[in-house]
């Protein structure tokens, strides 16, 4: 792969895990557009890149053991910090539901009603990661380039998209599940666009939003064509190209995706009552303990599987790392 896609992807989770964020900072902002686009990419970035590694033919029990090695341990190690945070304040994480965000299957309990526990803030994409590892060796199959993939994925879309008007949850799950299943089809593929094309959907995708709300006061189309901008967003990161090289140091921060991801709710703070102060205080916050449980989350994935167990290549890791942001 070009060595500018794996960089210029990079550089735009980074990005990307900040809006959402903010997102989460700025409430009375309407941040919301700018946060599903983010959960758009990083749903493609995960599957896109796993397409690229495993392709169509899956080692099952050896993809799920890396799962374990790379993303199973520091989830539960981030958890347990994160209850014992919770029990020194005094919240209530005594409840069954708690043992269901261990499972990492909070997204299946934000379906039927809140989480009764303290914990699992913006879990259910976690859910959503796990569902797509359960479903990749089938999903890489079914969506092989040919005439009948390319009428699922267009009925696929239009399902998706209709969910999201009937069905609403508070949170961008059906886009964000739409970007999983393109990036598959885009990386088990390896699809070849022409960079034209693509940036003209970057340009028209916007244009056709102001228009649509300004214009002519449509927002029924808001979340396609936020959906289209986002796909063209994605696929564009995919064209070898231009490297976003003045902004590389932002790529030292991938490493810690998802310790960001699970933590950042929890550790937003207000000392001085000046909220851009505030908000650059929590991201220092965020940023510091992200890479101490980062850390400690890779000793102990290399005390448990060393003995056993090669290193996971970096490039294999990327699959993992890169999935991880907020709900909006």
């Amino acid at each position: 792969m070009d060595n500018t896609v794996s960089l210029n992807f990079s550089v735009a989770k980074v990005i990307a895990i900040f809006t959402v964020v903010a997102s989460h900072w700025f409430k009375d902002i309407p941040l919301w557009p700018l946060a599903t686009i983010a959960l758009f990419l990083f749903g493609f970035s995960s599957s896109f890149f796993t397409g690229r590694i495993y392709g169509s033919e899956v080692d099952v029990g050896a993809f799920w053991k890396k799962k374990v090695q790379r993303l199973g341990v520091r989830y539960w190690l981030i958890l347990m910090v994160l209850g014992a945070l919770l029990l020194i304040q005094g919240r209530d994480v005594f409840h069954w539901h708690t043992l269901v965000h261990i499972a990492g299957l909070s997204g299946v309990l934000n379906l039927i009603g809140a989480s009764e526990s303290a914990l699992g803030r913006g879990l259910w994409f976690f859910t959503l990661l796990l569902f797509f590892y359960a479903l990749y060796p089938m999903l890489a199959k079914a969506l092989r380039a040919s005439n009948r993939t390319s009428v699922t994925l267009a009925l696929t879309a239009i399902a998706l998209l209709l969910l999201n008007e009937w069905v609403a949850l508070g949170f961008s799950l059906w886009l964000t599940m739409l970007g999983f299943i393109l990036g598959i089809h885009a990386g088990v593929n390896r699809l070849r666009l022409q960079p034209r094309a693509v940036d003209a959907l970057l340009v028209a995708a916007p244009l056709l939003l102001v228009a649509c709300n300004s214009g002519f006061g449509l927002k029924a189309l808001n979340v396609p064509l936020l959906g289209l901008f986002a796909l063209a967003l994605s696929l564009r990161l995919t064209i070898p190209g231009t490297p976003l090289t003045w902004l590389r140091p932002l790529v030292a921060l991938e490493a810690f995706l998802l310790e960001i991801y699970l933590i950042h709710s929890y550790l937003f703070v207000r000392p001085t009552g000046h909220t851009l102060v505030d908000f650059a205080l929590s991201l220092v916050l965020i940023v510091a303990a992200a890479i101490v449980l980062n850390h400690a989350g890779n000793r102990l994935v290399a005390r448990i599987f060393a003995p056993r167990a090669a290193p996971v290549p970096v490039q294999t890791q990327r699959e993992d790392d890169d999935a991880m942001a907020g709900a909006a």
